[in-house]
């Protein structure tokens, strides 16, 4: 009898090894509590400071005429819509590419996601209101990107965003679309490193409809494949099927189609030709920066870069592949810093 009921000795054996695996499991749900706090704090933080900017002026920030024509166009379009006509002729400017017979708006969807605003304000408080919320989501998607992927010391990140560059708070206060690259391109990034590849190509359509910065998502796409390429010695095809595929379609089903082409080319070819200044003067957004302000006006990115490159290294012969990703995403970016001040 005491041999058969000898077993239940062991009882006290299994609740040990149960307790270490129940502590494990509060601890991971305890820092994951902690971890959502910091996004909430985050983003109640992001809204805060850009709302204080937005609204030290009466004027759309920051003494730029951009989101004037912008909230303007906005409103066109939903007066339009609302009397049940298509949609409205651009008639100011017939001298140039932009006359009424070759007109397109590259900004299309960011003016029609402009038009919620315009139900509750008045167009520039709307303009400004609309840039809060643009903006806040903006930095607030890269913080999460942090968040989604558990990186140490969050708030400690927050902080060098919040910090990194002057400039970069000078655009995303403008009321224009930029706000928007950034959301639409941390969403590509995170479709790309989660290898969803095929909600890429919705999500390059919307991007083709809201700024003609369209193409930074298939450089990113680019790079990816690269990355899978070096370390799975394979083609990875879908990442530029579906962002290329995207791009195209975009352009072709397009309100303002074959005009878009048009401008597009000229935006390309005007401003991206290498060797020669532009014809006719353009915005002060298209000129480069200085070497000295460079370094003035954006220390803590030029020092994270500059970190980047030093600390990183390869393992094992394989890419660390969000590592390289950024590496090489990032250089991109400020390769292009040194064409046109746009680019912060």
């Amino acid at each position: 009898m005491e041999e058969i009921l000898e077993p239940k000795a062991e009882t006290p054996r299994l609740e040990q090894t149960v307790e270490p695996r129940s502590g494990w499991r509060e601890y991971l749900e305890t820092d994951d509590a902690t971890r959502f706090v910091y996004l909430i704090f985050s983003l109640v933080a992001i809204v805060m400071v850009m709302s204080f900017l937005q609204f030290r002026t009466e004027a759309i920030c920051c003494g730029d005429w951009d989101g004037y024509y912008h909230i303007k166009v906005s409103q066109l379009f939903w007066e339009s819509f609302r009397g049940g006509n298509g949609l409205p002729t651009f008639e100011w400017l017939p001298l140039t590419v932009l006359n009424p017979q070759d007109y397109n708006d590259h900004h299309f969807l960011f003016h029609l996601l402009q038009i919620p605003f315009l139900w509750f304000f008045e167009p520039v408080t709307a303009a400004k209101v609309a840039a809060v919320a643009f903006s806040s989501l903006a930095i607030f998607s890269v913080y999460w990107l942090l968040h989604r992927y558990k990186i140490d010391y969050p708030l400690i990140w927050l902080a060098a965003i919040f910090t990194c560059a002057n400039m970069f708070y000078y655009r995303m206060n403008m009321a224009k679309a930029p706000p928007l690259t950034i959301i639409i391109t941390i969403a590509g990034i995170y479709l790309l490193f989660e290898r969803k590849y095929i909600w890429l190509l919705p999500l390059m359509f919307a991007f083709v409809w809201t700024y003609s910065l369209f193409p930074l998502l298939f450089f990113a796409a680019i790079i990816w494949v690269i990355i899978i390429g070096w370390n799975e010695s394979r083609f990875e095809w879908r990442p530029l099927a579906y962002t290329g595929g995207g791009m195209i379609l975009g352009n072709i089903i397009n309100p303002y189609f074959p005009s878009n082409l048009v401008l597009f080319w000229e935006h390309f070819y005007t401003k991206f030709k290498i060797g020669s200044d532009f014809a006719v003067a353009v915005g002060g957004e298209w000129y480069p920066y200085s070497g000295m302000e460079l370094l003035t006006h954006f220390p803590v990115a030029m020092i994270a870069v500059l970190m980047g490159y030093i600390l990183f290294m390869p393992r094992n012969h394989k890419l660390p592949e969000r590592a390289t990703f950024f590496l090489m995403f990032v250089t991109i970016l400020l390769a292009a810093q040194f064409r046109s001040k746009r680019f912060a």
